[in-house]
């Protein structure tokens, strides 16, 4: 999991507020009111998600932004597999969060390979081959998701794989059963797009040519699924598809594993393509929490 840095240096030895003082060798806690609009320049701000140049406020106070939208995003996190080259020896870390305790959980990898100068930012992605491979995720309570949830990912589709082919599935059947099948699904055509089922309810999808299979490009897919099942997809952060209710995530009571790339009891879904940064939430993300999870390549 990202380190979140819980401070953020700053070289400037000044007061600008009672008790606060700023020590060009220490990293100390810099509030957004300290900041001051000097000449319309303000010094470089570094943390360890990267620095900040020498700009104007407005240039740094959107970098701040940015960076508390990195923080807001280790909320609720329950799976993350960055599926990047740096994750080769432990295939990726999930992460099980309950009682607000980290537990690592690795990954089971059944055939897919790494593409090392692949994925969105060219730090790698796992190929799957569309017709066997798949990444298990040991099952545990977090999965559930009963609550609502978010998936966010990043694939490169090949072809729309055998039949549904699977970004993420948790299921007991093939319509997603006790559980919920992620998936791609190619048409005629450009009729291509990434759709959602929740305990075998009504499928909901991104919207006809939202994703074009075949391309060779990366997308940023996200699906929301709120409490009540209603299912909102997001394609390269923007909103696509129309809203829809599924099954609720109530119906999630499956003790399967869960899956990367394929159908979690069978290897009839298999996804054909490549796939990186894989995030579940136990929450639905806002429409900033998505934007910046695609502008950041996260």
């Amino acid at each position: 999991m990202t380190s979140y840095p819980g401070s953020i240096y700053s070289p400037r030895e000044k007061d600008n507020r009672s008790g606060v003082v700023y020590d060009a060798t220490k990293k100390t806690v810099i509030f957004a009111e300290d900041i001051e609009n000097d000449d319309n320049e303000i010094v470089a701000i570094e943390t360890e998600l990267g620095t900040a140049p020498k700009g104007t406020f407005a240039s740094v106070a959107a970098f701040l932004a940015n960076l508390l939208g990195h923080v807001s995003l280790s909320k609720n996190l329950v799976v993350y597999f960055p599926l990047s080259f740096s994750s080769v020896v432990h295939i990726s870390d999930a992460l099980g969060i309950k009682d607000g305790s980290i537990v690592r959980n690795d990954a089971q990898n059944a055939g897919a390979v790494l593409a090392p100068v692949d994925g969105p930012d060219n730090n790698g992605a796992f190929d799957f081959d569309g017709v066997d491979d798949y990444i298990l995720i040991p099952h545990c309570i977090n999965q559930l998701l009963v609550a609502g949830f978010t998936f966010s990912v990043w694939i490169k589709p090949d072809t729309g794989g055998e039949s549904t082919g699977r970004i993420l599935d948790k299921s007991s059947g093939s319509s997603g059963n006790d559980g919920f099948r992620f998936y791609v699904q190619e048409g005629v055509g450009t009729l291509n797009y990434a759709a959602i089922t929740v305990n075998a309810g009504t499928g909901r999808n991104s919207g006809i040519d939202s994703i074009v299979i075949g391309s060779g490009i990366w997308y940023h897919v996200v699906v929301t699924v709120a409490s009540d099942g209603m299912a909102t997809f997001y394609i390269n952060g923007v909103q696509k598809g129309t809203p829809g209710l599924t099954g609720a995530p109530s119906g999630i009571t499956t003790a399967n594993a869960m899956r990367i790339g394929n159908r979690a009891e069978a290897t009839d879904r298999t996804f054909d393509g490549k796939i990186a940064k894989v995030r579940v939430y136990s929450r639905v993300l806002d429409v900033n929490e998505i934007a910046v999870l695609y502008n950041c390549k996260l």
